[in-house]
C-alpha cells in the first residue's frame, strides 16, 4: 500500500481557491497545485502541462470519444485536459478532498474515493493510466498487483507515468537535495521513502503477460524530477 506518511499528506490537503471553471488555465494550475506540482522539485505552467498531455495522447493514438481511466487521479490534473479534449474520463484516488475537487472540474467524470489496489477491473476502458503514483506505493509486491489489475481493467493497454528510475537513484536522491536548502530535504523527507523501480522491472511483467513494453523519458519542460523519471507503456497484442 502507499507508506502510510504519504497517505496522511495527501487526505489532508485542501484546495485553498476556487477559480472560475470557465477559465482553463486557472482552473487547472490549481489542480496542479492540488496534485503535488508546485515543489522545489516541480513547478509547470499549466500550458506546458496541457501541451504535454495532449501531445502524449496524440502519440499514443487517443482520440475523443476513447475512455481512459487514471489511478491515483487525485485533483484531476491529468484527466482535465484530456476531458476538455472529449475523451471519456474516471478514475479513484484514496484522498477524499482530491476527488471533491476533481468531481468539480470534471463533472461528467466517473471519480471514487478508493485505494488503487482496490481498483475493480470489472468495468473496461481503452487506457488505464497513473500519473505520478507508484512511486508511492511501498514496495514492487504491492505495484506489481496494482499493475496486474491495470491491464485486466484495459482494452488497448496501460500507462505508467512518471516512475522513478531505479537506475539512477543515487542521482536522483542528489538533485532533490540540491532543490532545498543544506540539510533540509533530509528532515522533511526522512520518513516519507519513494519507490524506485527499473525499466527492467516492466519488460519482465510484460514478458509474463504477453504485452508490448516500451518506454520514454520524462520531459516536462519546468519539472526538475523529469530528470530520473521515465514513462512505461504495456500495451496488449
Amino acid at each position: 500500500m502507499p507508506t502510510h506518511g504519504w497517505k496522511e499528506i495527501w487526505t489532508r490537503k485542501r484546495s485553498t481557491s476556487e477559480p472560475d471553471e470557465g477559465d482553463e488555465d486557472a482552473v487547472l494550475a490549481e489542480l496542479l497545485t492540488l496534485d503535488g506540482y508546485n515543489t522545489p522539485t516541480g513547478s509547470v505552467a499549466p500550458a506546458v502541462w496541457r501541451r504535454n498531455v495532449l501531445d502524449l495522447a496524440a502519440r499514443h493514438g487517443l482520440a475523443p470519444g476513447d475512455r481512459i481511466f487514471e489511478v491515483g487521479c487525485g485533483a484531476g490534473a491529468f484527466l482535465y485536459p484530456l476531458a476538455r479534449l472529449g475523451l471519456v474520463t474516471a478514475g479513484i484516488d484514496y484522498s477524499e478532498s482530491h476527488i471533491a475537487a476533481a468531481r468539480r472540474y470534471l463533472p461528467g467524470s466517473r471519480l471514487e474515493v478508493a485505494e488503487a489496489i482496490a481498483l475493480d477491473a470489472s468495468e473496461r476502458y481503452d487506457v488505464v493510466a497513473s500519473c505520478g503514483v507508484f512511486f508511492y506505493f511501498s514496495d514492487r509486491d504491492y505495484a506489481r498487483e496494482v499493475l496486474g489489475k491495470m491491464v485486466d481493467k484495459s482494452t488497448r493497454g496501460v500507462w505508467v507515468l512518471d516512475v522513478n528510475d531505479a537506475d539512477r537513484e543515487e542521482e536522483a536522491l542528489a538533485i532533490r537535495r540540491a532543490a532545498y536548502p543544506p540539510g533540509e530535504y533530509d528532515r522533511a523527507y526522512a520518513d516519507l521513502p519513494q519507490l524506485y523501480l527499473a525499466r527492467a522491472w516492466f519488460q519482465a511483467f510484460a514478458d509474463e503477460r504477453g504485452l508490448a513494453c516500451t518506454f520514454e523519458p520524462q520531459t516536462l519542460p519546468g519539472y526538475l524530477s523529469a530528470r530520473y523519471r521515465y514513462h512505461a507503456f504495456l500495451k496488449k497484442r
